[in-house]
């Protein structure tokens, strides 16, 4: 658990800065607020799901199940569209417990994201600026962006959608990957803050 102690800052300067990031692309950028939309008579449409007492969880239009797959009803139901997925909340989360949990996750990510980079480079104290980049870049970049792509490919997100996704995640991977080169504790600064404390010594 070295890593831990020895990046510890740049951990939790990485983590506010992912946490700024993406507050400010969610709450001020145009670009993600256009993509989503409001159904027409939407009165109509919530009292549909009220009257239905649809428990919270995800469901699927047209549904069916593996084995019902090959029967030629379902074919042409699927065949035909529309295709959706509507989720059901419990209650709607407050902006404080999505904001905190969001951090909790910028903290785990930077956490591994040092792992990696400690190991990768032995616990070296001097490594170069674009080696630490490189390394922390890549391990954030990873985690911020591709983790999403599977669930887009497999219900049926918009390609934009994806895009931004991947845009968003490689800036806030640079950005993470900045904080560390930054912040990485460098041999350099063990001998002066050792110099430092033996001329504090009483003479």
């Amino acid at each position: 658990m070295d890593f831990l102690t020895q990046l510890w800052m740049p951990i939790v300067v990485s983590a506010v800065v992912a946490w700024i990031i993406s507050a400010v692309i969610w709450t001020v950028m145009p670009y993600r607020h256009r993509e989503w939309s409001g159904v027409a008579d939407e009165d109509d449409f919530r009292k549909a799901i009220t009257n239905r007492h649809l428990k919270p969880g995800y469901y699927m239009f047209p549904h069916c199940t593996p084995a019902e797959m090959k029967d030629a009803a379902i074919k042409k139901r699927m065949s035909q569209g529309p295709f959706g997925i509507l989720h059901i909340w419990t209650h709607r989360r407050g902006m404080a417990a999505c904001m905190g949990g969001s951090f909790v996750f910028n903290i785990v990510t930077s956490v591994f994201v040092a792992y990696i980079a400690w190991h990768a480079m032995e616990g070296r104290a001097d490594p170069a600026y674009l080696k630490v980049f490189q390394i922390t870049g890549s391990a954030a970049f990873l985690a911020y962006a591709f983790a999403l792509i599977p669930g887009g490919i497999w219900f049926g997100k918009p390609v934009r959608s994806m895009l931004y996704d991947v845009i968003e995640g490689l800036f806030i991977g640079l950005m993470i990957a900045g904080v560390f080169g930054w912040l990485w504790p460098r041999a350099a600064d063990a001998v002066d803050a050792a110099a430092g404390a033996m001329g504090a010594l009483p003479g």
